[in-house]
């Protein structure tokens, strides 16, 4: 964990050094902002400019923000600003150690990872995020478990008032918005 001041210092200089990078090597790749998603305020900030003014067109940001779910209602100016601009964002699960039960084999980074993506999407499509942002999302390492998991979370959504009670749309209605690595 770092100050939300220094997480924005940091990431103004790293988006700086990613838009240069890009442009060393004639353009041929296109990088992604880093955001310093633990201060909306500021990440919003920095999206803004990373569009605004170095031409970036998408984000990476986390699938939760230490421990808080990206379909948390602090985030919803962010997201706002990110619908507005275009922008795709990246959900990257990050590594802070191993989890719970998932210390042995490697399996935090092979299992916990891409479950942390599953979810990350999961809770976007039941909170009926996808009707208050229509935000473009790439789930890396395949979609996690998410392209195996589509008829089942369409089942429960069809069955079960708690996965049903705060999106109008099925999950596999908001597929428009998902791709997957």
């Amino acid at each position: 964990n770092c100050s939300a001041e220094d997480g924005a210092a940091f990431c103004s200089k790293t988006n700086d050094w990613i838009v240069k990078a890009s442009s060393d090597v004639g353009g041929r790749i296109s990088g992604m902002a880093n955001l310093p998603m633990q201060d909306p305020g500021a990440a919003t900030i920095e999206l803004r400019r990373c569009v605004e003014e170095l031409g970036i067109r998408s984000a990476q940001i986390g699938t939760d923000i230490e421990g808080v779910p990206l379909d948390d209602e602090r985030f919803s100016d962010f997201f706002a600003e990110a619908e507005s601009l275009g922008v795709v964002l990246l959900l990257h699960p990050y590594f802070v150690g191993p989890r719970p039960g998932l210390e042995d084999f490697y399996l935090t980074n092979l299992v916990g990872l891409p479950l942390s993506t599953t979810v990350a999407a999961a809770r976007l499509m039941f909170s009926g995020f996808f009707a208050r942002h229509q935000v473009r999302f790439i789930l890396v390492h395949g979609g996690g478990f998410m392209p195996y998991k589509l008829g089942r979370l369409d089942r429960g959504y069809d069955v079960r008032d708690e996965s049903s009670s705060m999106s109008e749309r099925r999950p596999s209605e908001v597929l428009d918005l998902i791709y997957y690595d």
